[in-house]
């Protein structure tokens, strides 16, 4: 005995179940009183969408899951469904295709989403009424707080509100510092409340590490929380996790005990974490489960003919995950017909807390949970190939070079910029002019050496040479500053690149506001004849996007300067007090400098993005500019993706639309973010494709080859990577050594000892040896190169590594290239192109180029003890075996081979029957190696391969 609450094509329509006679109110939006104590509803749920291919229900009674609650369709695109729900109140919203979510569009009832849209509302009391006309809300709480400081309450979908409490009786300020942020301390100040110091994020599942920062400087730790990590400065990080299992701390499992942890094991069919679909129709499903608390775990998915055994790929002190990539076979899929159309994939996990290998089934995990000793229901998901996570495939094969514009190339002087600071090009960087003997600093910051596109064109058949596929530009965009970071105009490339005096008369003609008055400069036009050309050689082409803030000569907040409160800008920036003037900065109010710099003037954010719409569609126009230059549909005439600067400073919400913007102008288009901590909330198929791999790459490679730490350790660290990432980012991460942001490599490899990109800046008279390195650190740094161009990922070379160049964090890592053409420099015994280091650089990219199994294969490792590393990369029989030996003594090694790869394999790096071809500027030209018919095969035929490795040395034998 049930009344019925129905909602048809928005607002609610009710009937009443006619078992027990009841008759309806007059007022259409009651129901009748149930005349039983244990009241219960039927709401029927109808919406009318004749183009959808799917709707579904989501809202507080299914949390808020698009796939719990499909709906049924009906003639003329009618969709409806019918629940069973308690007396309550209820928040909900339908989901068109699985991805647009929409509330009601006739329920007159609604509240905020806290994303920026309104859940639509339905209240059943007890005793049966329902309807706007209620006022009391009674809404479920889904909060939690794992310890006094920080509250958390879950959104639906993996987002969470998340409330920290610092209680500080002295503090004027505190502000909330993290990885959520960049660590920026002023990004998110605290709001005082009696004692205690509040401050709100919008926070996805995931781990997370910050401070409390009070009174600008004093950096504490969270007092209340008991986890923490060393955060590199002879201190504590807080750490905080959030999502399913967060609360445990260390497993204390043991296998074979007959009992498995319900509470950890976990698997989501809606996260691309558990279930990841790939283009080529192949399929990665993982599981998560207590450390140390089964024997195996098996797969059962329909298509197979048995359940398919799964690979433990990562465990740590709390969890173990579990890993299986089924093929188009394993899912009864024909090749050439996968990923063609939309697919349905029913399957469930056996595991057993017994000796592997035993074929009782102890426990099964399916959509209606753990069942011990009985079979689950099957999660069922539904494949759109339209919504799987794709990363552009060129990008997998491509080496990248880091280009630096202002160092890199002086092609005329026609153009250099008009100032006193202006050095000669071939200049030994230590000799001070006569205005930076009084003061260097900041004054060497100041110098100009002119570098521009036409030298960047003149040497476009060099970069073919060395092996490059793709060029990532530094700012190139009008700036007062060198490096351009601080942008003064997103809509035109800096006049001392190309044509000095163009910018202003182009400026004076155009609306901020308006794309349709901006028009393109001589400069302009000459940066798109270098990606014409690039793309004439078969180079790609991404430039820097720094979208969180601008420089104080950008006329948006000049206009801020002039008309105040009644500027049209005045949403875009973050003003902090209207009536207060900053002396430093001689502006008439108050506003947030990046890292409190007041020569860029931040943009206003919140959880939602940019708060002023205008500021949002200008970035939109300036991204549709650069990609599709002149509009007609074709972005081939563009750039082929972005590099977005502190990115993780920039709400989520954005990222999400301005990615849909960005692969709806062209699907192929790249896009990979600055971060520096891990990045996999990132790489969910919704914002990224990929990041600099400071975290997962960099970091890891300078703890263990340069600092001398464990090889297991470092193996771990790997395992984490391969684990956490999903495998589309994964082949198109770019992973570098270095980068304008730190220290140049062959100077971190002089400077051990240190945590990556510490005290290692001249100025602030750190202990750091900024002379040239000697030669064994080069031939060190050499022996480096082979492990980043066949670690998982695209290899990234820093402009002038390749030439020898070195020196600490900026300003010294922005020296101007050394040129082989442009010598003698001063002091030539330093000042030279080093070409055995250039031809390091070169074979590692040839050989990168060369064999695919570097760029798409899988990783696996084969062995980690002591001082030596070595693992394989592997599609089908192909193979690549890379071994490194990271001590100063040579190293014998004895490898026994994956299955399927046995045979004969080359030292492509040593053997001199293996030649490297120079690229030339054709498209179709690679730089590449020949392995020639008198090359020496290592027989590994018996499925053991031996070798000799050097002193720091890495060497890569590939199966022939």
């Amino acid at each position: 005995m049930q009344s019925v609450v129905r909602t048809v094509l928005g607002w609610i329509l009710l009937s009443i179940s006619t078992l027990a006679g009841a008759q309806p109110s007059a007022n259409p939006l009651q129901v009748a009183r149930e005349t039983t104590a244990s009241s219960r509803h039927k709401a029927e749920f109808s919406y009318s969408d004749p183009d959808a291919k799917s709707v579904s229900l989501a809202g507080s009674f299914n949390n808020w899951d698009p796939q719990k609650t499909a709906m049924n369709r009906g003639g003329e695109g009618k969709f409806t469904v019918e629940l069973d729900l308690a007396p309550g109140t209820y928040g909900y919203k339908f989901v068109i295709n699985g991805d647009k979510w929409v509330p009601d569009p006739a329920n007159p009832e609604s509240e905020d989403d806290n994303y920026g849209g309104r859940n639509s509302v339905l209240r059943i009391p007890e005793g049966g009424s329902a309807g706007a006309e209620q006022t009391t809300v009674t809404k479920p709480s889904n909060k939690s707080s794992p310890f006094a400081s920080v509250e958390i309450e879950a959104l639906g979908r993996q987002h969470n509100s998340v409330t920290f409490k610092y209680a500080a009786t002295q503090a004027s300020r505190v502000n909330l510092a993290g990885s959520f942020n960049g660590w920026n301390k002023e990004a998110d100040p605290m709001k005082k409340e009696g004692n205690v110091f509040k401050a709100t994020k919008m926070l996805d599942d995931d781990n997370y590490t910050y401070k409390f920062v009070v009174d600008g400087e004093n950096w504490v730790h969270d007092p209340e929380n008991p986890e923490s990590e060393d955060d590199g400065h002879q201190g504590q990080n807080s750490v905080l996790r959030i999502g399913p299992g967060s609360q445990i701390r260390k497993s204390d499992a043991r296998e074979k005990d007959d009992q498995i942890s319900s509470d950890a094991t976990y698997h989501d069919p809606d996260s691309i974490s558990y279930f990841n679909p790939q283009a080529d129709g192949t399929l990665v499903i993982k599981i998560r489960t207590l450390a140390h608390d089964i024997g195996s775990v098996s797969l059962s998915v329909r298509g197979a003919s048995k359940p398919l055994a799964m690979v433990k790929e990562y465990e740590d002190e709390r969890f173990a995950f579990y890993r299986l990539h089924l093929t188009l076979e394993q899912q009864g899929l024909k090749p050439g017909l996968a990923g063609q159309a939309e697919r349905e994939v029913k399957y469930s996990f056996e595991l057993q807390d017994s000796s592997v290998g035993s074929r009782e089934t102890q426990y099964s995990l399916g959509a209606d949970g753990l069942k011990p000793g009985t079979k689950a229901k099957p999660f069922t998901r539904k494949i759109d190939p339209a919504e799987i996570f794709t990363t552009p495939e060129w990008a997998r094969h491509v080496v990248w070079y880091g280009l630096f514009p202002e160092r890199f190339r002086n092609g005329t002087t026609a153009n250099d910029p008009q100032t006193t600071h202006l050095r000669e090009w071939t200049s030994h960087w230590q000799t001070l002019s006569n205005n930076e003997k009084s003061n260097p600093f900041p004054n060497i910051f100041n110098r100009r050496y002119g570098g521009d596109l036409q030298g960047v064109m003149e040497k476009l058949p060099y970069l073919k040479e060395l092996g490059v596929g793709a060029i990532w530009f530094n700012p190139l965009f009008q700036s007062d500053s060198l490096h351009k970071y601080d942008a003064k105009d997103y809509r035109h490339i800096d006049e001392h690149f190309g044509f000095r005096g163009d910018y202003a008369p182009a400026a004076a003609v155009e609306d901020l506001m308006d794309a349709k008055t901006w028009t393109w400069t001589k400069t302009d036009q000459l940066f798109l004849d270098v990606v014409r050309k690039c793309h004439e050689s078969g180079m790609r082409v991404i430039i820097d996007g720094v979208f969180n803030h601008t420089g104080k000569s950008h006329p948006a907040f000049q206009d801020l300067v002039r008309n105040g409160e009644k500027s049209r800008f005045r949403g875009w920036y973050n003003v902090t007090d209207w009536h207060k003037p900053w002396a430093v900065e001689q502006t008439p109010f108050t506003y947030e400098g990046w890292f409190n710099h007041g020569a860029m003037p931040v943009f206003h954010e919140n959880e939602k993005g940019f708060v002023d719409p205008t500021l949002r569609q200008h970035i939109f126009d300036i991204t549709r500019r650069w990609m599709d230059p002149n509009g007609d549909g074709d972005p081939s005439d563009g750039i082929d993706g972005w590099r977005l600067d502190v990115a993780n400073e920039i709400n989520s919400e954005f990222w999400r639309e301005w990615r849909k913007l960005v692969k709806s102008i062209n699907p192929n288009a790249l896009i990979i973010a600055e971060e520096w901590d891990p990045p996999q909330r990132y790489l969910q198929g919704d914002q990224f494709d990929a990041v600099m791999n400071y975290a997962n790459f960099a970091k890891p490679i300078n703890r263990w080859w340069t600092n001398g730490g464990s090889t297991s350790e470092f193996a771990h660290e790997v395992d984490f990577y391969i684990h956490s990432i999903p495998l589309q980012s994964q082949l198109v991460m770019m992973n570098m050594t270095n980068s304008h942001d730190t220290d140049r490599l062959v100077s971190m490899i002089f400077n051990p000892g240190r945590e990556y990109d510490r005290g290692n800046r001249i100025q602030d008279k750190d202990k750091y040896k900024s002379q040239k390195p000697d030669r064994a650190t080069y031939e060190k740094m050499k022996g480096l190169l082979p492990l980043q161009f066949s670690y998982p990922g695209a290899p990234m070379i820093y402009y002038g590594d390749e030439a020898g160049m070195w020196g600490a964090d900026d300003p010294e890592n922005r020296k101007p290239m050394i040129w082989k053409d442009l010598e003698p420099y001063e002091k030539p015994k330093e000042n030279y192109f080093m070409k055995d280091v250039f031809s390091a650089f070169q074979r590692a990219a040839a050989i990168r180029n060369t064999f695919a199994v570097l760029a798409r294969g899988n990783f696996r490792h084969l062995l980690t003890q002591d001082n030596l590393y070595v693992y394989a990369r592997l599609i089908g029989n192909e193979c690549a075996i890379v071994l490194c030996n990271r001590s100063d003594k040579q190293q014998p090694v004895s490898i026994s081979l994956p299955s399927g790869t046995l045979g004969r394999y080359v030292d492509v790096l040593r053997d001199p029957a293996v030649k490297v071809i120079p690229g030339s500027m054709a498209r179709d030209s690679r730089t590449r190696v020949e392995v020639g018919g008198d090359a020496e095969l290592l027989d590994g035929t018996d499925g053991i391969l031996d070798a000799v490795l050097p002193p720091f040395s890495t060497i890569i034998l590939v199966k022939q």
